[in-house]
C-alpha cells in the first residue's frame, strides 16, 4: 500500500491501495501504479503479473475495496469483474471506499457472483484510514454532491435506518464495552467515535444527526427486541443439577 505511485492529476485523489494473492502457498502482491501510472493494484496483479495464469481458488488482499462495475471507463474492466472472471476464491477486504462510485457497489457484485469477502480487523482499517486521510476527505465530499436517486447500496435490510429510535437508546453499558474491548481512544460522544460507528453501518447521518439502523440496534440497544423481534435467544436446558 505505501509503495502506490499516485498519477499525476488535479481532479481527484488517489488511494494508495495494496493487494496481496495467495495460491497454493504461493503469495505474489502489487501496488497501484506499481507498473503504470493509474493501474489499480488488482489489475496489476491479476493481468500484468498472472495474465496466463489460471488464479481458480486463490485469495486476495485488497487494502480498499475493489472498483466496481462502471467505475472505470469503457472498454476497462472493473477490478470487482476481473476478480469474479479470474475465479477468485475469496477476497479479504481493507475498508470500504467512500468514493459514490465504487461505495459498497464493488463489495455487491462479488457477492452476487458468489464470491466470499471478509473485512479486515479494525486495527489494520485504522492503518489504512491513516494512510489514506487525504482520499477518503475527498471521496467523503464527493459522496456529499450525490442526488436523491443515488442512493447508497444496502448489503442486508438490516442497514436501514431504525425508524422511531435515537443513538439514546443504544446502551451505555454496552457502547463502554465495545470501546473497552477495541482499544477505541475517543469518547462516545466524539465525532470520530460515531463516524467509526458510521463506517461499520450502525448509524446513518442524517443531515447533522447520527440516527441508528437496525445493525445498531441489534448491537447496541438496551432492548432491541423492541425494534427486531428475531434478537432474542429462546433454550431449552436439560439436565440441569436442579432438574429445572
Amino acid at each position: 500500500m505505501r509503495l502506490s505511485i499516485s498519477e499525476p492529476r488535479d481532479d481527484k485523489v488517489s488511494p494508495k491501495v495494496g493487494a496481496v494473492l495467495w495460491l497454493k502457498g504461493e503469495v505474489q502482491t502489487a501496488s497501484r501504479g506499481e507498473l503504470r501510472y493509474g493501474d489499480h493494484a488488482e489489475f496489476t496483479l491479476l493481468e500484468r503479473k498472472n495474465r496466463e495464469r489460471a488464479l481458480d481458488g486463490g485469495i486476495l488482499f485488497a487494502t480498499l475495496e475493489p472498483c466496481a462495475p462502471g467505475a472505470r471507463n469503457h472498454p476497462k474492466l472493473s477490478c470487482a469483474e476481473r476478480i469474479v472472471n479470474a475465479r477468485i476464491k475469496k477476497v479479504y477486504i481493507g475498508i470500504e471506499d467512500d468514493d459514490p462510485t465504487v461505495a459498497r457497489k464493488g463489495i455487491q457484485y462479488l457477492e452476487n457472483h458468489g464470491v466470499e469477502w471478509e473485512l479486515f480487523d479494525r486495527d489494520l482499517q485504522e492503518v489504512i484510514l491513516k494512510e489514506n486521510e487525504d482520499f477518503f476527505k475527498w471521496a467523503r465530499a464527493q459522496a456529499g454532491k450525490e442526488t436523491e436517486e443515488e442512493k447508497p447500496v444496502q448489503l442486508s435490510p438490516l442497514e436501514s435506518r431504525a425508524e422511531h429510535y435515537s443513538i439514546d437508546d443504544f446502551s451505555v453499558e454496552a457502547l463502554e464495552y465495545y470501546r473497552e474491548k477495541a482499544a477505541i481512544p475517543e469518547a462516545r460522544n466524539d465525532e470520530r467515535f460515531l463516524r467509526r460507528l458510521l463506517q461499520q453501518n450502525l448509524l446513518e447521518k442524517q443531515g447533522k444527526n447520527y440516527e441508528p439502523t437496525q445493525l445498531g440496534i441489534l448491537t447496541f440497544a438496551e432492548e432491541p427486541r423492541r425494534s427486531i423481534s428475531q434478537a432474542g435467544l429462546l433454550a431449552t436446558v436439560r439436565g440441569c443439577p436442579t432438574g429445572r
